[in-house]
C-alpha cells in the first residue's frame, strides 16, 4: 500500500479518478497509490470500462427537433382556441370571504392594542422583607409569601446566612458530600 494513503481510497474517489473529475492534488495522490496497489488499479479499470459502456448508451437518436417544437406550438395554439371559445363571460373577482377577513383583522388589531397598551398593574402593598433560616430563604411582600428557596439540609449540615437591608445570602454545606448550596436573594 502507498504511503500517500493510510488506507485505500474510497470507491467514490476511484470513480471520480476514472472519469477525470478529480482536482490535481487528489489525482496525484491516487496515481501514487495506484502504482503500488493492484486491487485499486483493477477497480479503476472496471470504472473506465463501465464509463465507456455508459457513454455508448448515452448517444441520442437522430430527431427532428425543429419539427417537434413546431408540433408542440400547434397543439398549444389549438388548446388556446378551444378554451377561449368555451370560456364563460368573465366577471370581476370578488371573494365572499373578504368582509369576514376584514372583521378578523380588526379584532386581531384591537386585541393587540389592548394587550400592548393596558394599564400597569398596581404595585403590591407592603414592604419587602427577606428572612433566612436553616431550611429556607424567603421573600415576603406585606403579609404575602412571594418566594421561598428551601434546602433539604440534614441535621448535620452547616448553615451560614447573612441578612442585610436589601439582600439575604444563605450557604448550606452538606457534611456528607461536601457540596455547597448558595442562595442569594435581592430586593429593590
Amino acid at each position: 500500500m502507498s504511503t500517500l494513503f493510510w488506507k485505500h481510497p474510497g470507491e467514490a474517489d476511484l470513480a471520480l479518478f476514472a472519469g477525470g473529475e478529480l482536482g490535481p492534488l487528489a489525482r496525484w495522490r491516487i496515481e501514487g497509490h495506484l502504482h503500488a496497489c493492484g486491487e485499486c488499479r483493477q477497480a479503476v479499470g472496471e470504472f473506465f470500462e463501465l464509463r465507456s459502456r455508459v457513454m455508448d448508451l448515452a448517444e441520442l437518436p437522430q430527431m427532428d427537433w425543429n419539427g417537434l417544437a413546431a408540433q408542440i406550438q400547434r397543439r398549444v395554439e389549438q388548446q388556446r382556441r378551444m378554451s377561449s371559445s368555451f370560456a364563460p363571460a368573465r366577471r370581476a373577482w370578488r371573494p365572499a370571504w373578504a368582509p369576514a377577513l376584514a372583521v378578523l383583522l380588526m379584532l386581531a388589531a384591537g386585541a393587540y392594542i389592548t394587550r400592548r397598551y393596558r394599564a400597569p398593574e398596581p404595585p403590591l402593598s407592603g414592604a419587602a422583607s427577606l428572612n433566612a433560616s436553616a431550611g429556607a430563604v424567603e421573600l415576603r411582600l406585606g403579609d404575602r409569601q412571594v418566594l421561598t428557596l428551601t434546602n433539604d439540609a440534614q441535621a448535620e449540615s452547616q448553615v451560614n446566612w447573612r441578612v442585610s437591608a436589601g439582600a439575604v445570602s444563605a450557604r448550606y454545606l452538606d457534611a456528607d458530600t461536601g457540596n455547597i448550596t448558595v442562595n442569594n436573594v435581592y430586593t429593590q
